[in-house]
Order: structure tokens, then sequence, then C-alpha cells
């Protein structure tokens, strides 16, 4: 039972008031492709929420990567577990009319205890330092395109970065973007999730990009897979592979001028 990474036994548990999901067994093992079919988007979401440990059963057990959900001690420890998993959704994560700040607050303008959301949002500032700064600021550029992170880098972490992205906007107006432009849109921010100096204090702009492809894309998602590196001259690199769902299909080049604020 080595290769079983997410079991399922006995679980039950309700979501809003409907009627309960239930799962007798279920084994998702390494490798494997697996579709359920038949939920709807309420018990989809519950579903993916007790895997990921964001909620726990009523009844029976979720273990995931070996270790039951109900055995995640803290907050860190279940965002450190959730780093495991590539979560894809249809909804979208960010408006671009609004500042970050009000983002933030959409999420809490149902609940009553405005206490409890203004502590939510001081959680929020603890694991991302860098977001009062940016409260202000309009969603831009990053509402254009879902990202989706695989656990490796994101727009606050340093390092090299995996994420599949899909823009939601076409190059041009009005034009049906073409698979190169979906390939262009996204190999552009390959420096953006894989930054190795913190953007407080260096800007890291990239002068050009170029973009190779062995192959048309296929779909409307491509997984973008960066590393940036730097020198002593105030110049940089961000190397990136494309991938869509069958496999690479071309690769990207970034090249960054780098400088202090």
């Amino acid at each position: 039972m080595e290769d079983v990474l997410l079991q399922l036994r006995d679980v039950t548990q309700d979501y809003g008031g409907l009627r309960p999901l239930r799962i007798k067994a279920l084994d998702i093992r390494a490798g494997q492709r697996l579709a359920i079919l038949g939920l709807d988007q309420g018990a989809g979401e519950v579903l993916v929420n007790l895997l990921t440990g964001s909620t726990l059963p009523r009844t029976g057990e979720v273990r995931a990567f070996g270790r039951a959900t109900t055995d995640i001690p803290d907050s860190d420890s279940w965002l450190a577990a959730l780093r495991q998993y590539g979560l894809l959704g249809v909804r979208t994560p960010l408006i671009e009319q609004l500042t970050v700040e009000q983002n933030l607050q959409i999420g809490g303008h149902r609940r009553s205890d405005r206490q409890a959301v203004r502590q939510d949002m001081e959680r929020a500032f603890n694991y991302f330092p860098r977001l009062p700064e940016l409260l202000k600021r309009t969603a831009g550029y990053l509402s254009y395109i879902d990202w989706q992170f695989l656990g490796t880098g994101s727009f606050a972490d340093r390092g090299p970065g995996r994420a599949w992205a899909r823009p939601r906007v076409p190059l041009i107006a009005g034009q049906q973007a073409t698979p190169m432009c979906q390939a262009l849109l996204v190999a552009d921010s390959g420096s953006g999730i894989s930054a190795v100096l913190d953007g407080a204090g260096f800007i890291f702009i990239n002068v050009d990009l170029t973009v190779a492809l062995t192959r048309d894309p296929a779909g409307d998602w491509l997984l973008l897979e960066a590393e940036t590196i730097t020198g002593s001259d105030g110049t940089g690199l961000a190397r990136a592979v494309l991938s869509d769902t069958t496999g690479v299909c071309g690769t990207g080049l970034q090249t960054l001028l780098v400088a202090p604020v």
C-alpha cells in the first residue's frame, strides 16, 4: 500500500444542508489518473476540501500522503501539506477593477464578526509579509491570468516555480488568441514565478522574451516551470519550460535587468 497517496474509508460529510457526501472506499495511487463523475459543484468542493484537510469528515477517515488529516496539528503544518497538491478550479481568483485589499475582503463580506475578519487578514499578512504594501493597488496583471501553483514557488516566494496558467483575456482585444499567443502570455511570467530576489528591494524587468515551440499547445491551460539566475552586474536570466496536458511543447527565455529599488 506504499503507492497509495490518498485514501478515504467510510467517509461522510454534509454540505450546505444538502444530502451528505458518502464514500465507502477510495484509493488514489501514485501515477494514477482518476475521474470521479456524478458530483455536483458543492459535492466536488467538499471532496477537494476533505482530501486537502481543509475540512474534516463527519465520519470515517481521510489519509493523505500517509497521514490522517485529523492528525495535522496546526495551520502551518496544513499549509505545508497543501503544497503537495496542484488544484485547478473554475473560480476567478481576482477581480481586476478592485484593489488587493478589496479582493481579500470579498470572502468575508457576509460574515458578521468583523473582528474575526480582521484577525484573518492579519494572519494572511503573517504568511505573506509583502501584502500590506500592496493593499491599495488594483489586482491588475495577475487578474488576467488564472494561476494554480504546484507547491514550488509563487509570486510571494523566491526560487524556482511551477504553475498551471490560463490567460483570461486575448492578447489583442476582440480577437481570438492563437495557441502561440497563449504561450507568449504565459511565458512572459517566467521571471515572476521564479524570482530569486526580494521584490521589495529589487526590480527584475525582462527586456526581451524568446519563445520556441515544438508544436502548438493544446487546451486552455499551460504548465510553466521556471528558474531565474542573476549575475553580479545587474543582469539575469529566467528560463522556462512550457507544457500542456500531453507533454512539453516549448521553452521561454527572458533577459532581465536587475537593480535595487
